[in-house]
């Protein structure tokens, strides 16, 4: 008698095969389904839905409303999420530029309070000592609104066609006065 060579098999750990979930499955399981308004009725086509003749067999005569109050509920919350994004980003923007003007607004007071300085240092010069610090502040001054306006253009390009600082001179007389008067040196 021979014996089976599967019967001296010893099994340490047997295979126990697992039931793979895939995750589109189950996202798809989740979604809400909906539910046809008209169920489906043998014998109804387009010519007997529109005729005079109503059967009550053929034809409900009113439509379960739940599914379109479902659909609408979903909309408006779809609606909802949408505006607070929407309401979130111009808030951003909005802080933004009033930091911008507020940025601007004391470059502004600064520019004038060296202007200011240097009238009253041009007023009390005596020789040539005083005319290297005022060639010094001049050189800083220009460097610093140089500064400030090449960032002022880079935001520019960033925000939308209707905050653009340049489309906009009434909303912010300011800094295109800066920009004018920067680009006249």
């Amino acid at each position: 008698m021979k014996e089976n060579p599967n019967d001296k098999i010893i099994v340490v750990n047997q295979k126990v095969e697992e039931k793979k979930v895939e995750p589109e499955i189950e996202t798809l399981k989740s979604i809400k389904k909906v539910q046809p308004l008209l169920s489906t009725i043998e014998g109804i086509n387009w010519n007997n839905i529109f005729t005079g003749k109503r059967n009550s067999h053929i034809i409900p005569e009113t439509l379960n409303p739940q599914s379109f109050i479902n659909f609408f509920e979903q909309y408006q919350q779809y609606i909802i999420e949408c505006s607070k994004t929407v309401i979130k980003d111009q808030n951003t923007l909005s802080d933004n530029f009033k930091q911008l003007l507020t940025y601007c607004n004391d470059i502004e007071s600064n520019v004038s309070h060296r202007l200011s300085q240097t009238k009253q240092l041009s007023d009390q010069l005596i020789g040539n000592e005083l005319i290297p610090k005022i060639e010094d502040n001049i050189e800083k001054t220009q460097m610093f609104i140089s500064d400030i306006i090449s960032t002022i253009d880079k935001l520019d390009e960033v925000v939308p066609d209707n905050l653009k600082i340049k489309n906009n001179p009434d909303k912010y007389p300011k800094i295109c006065e800066l920009k004018e008067t920067h680009n006249l040196l």
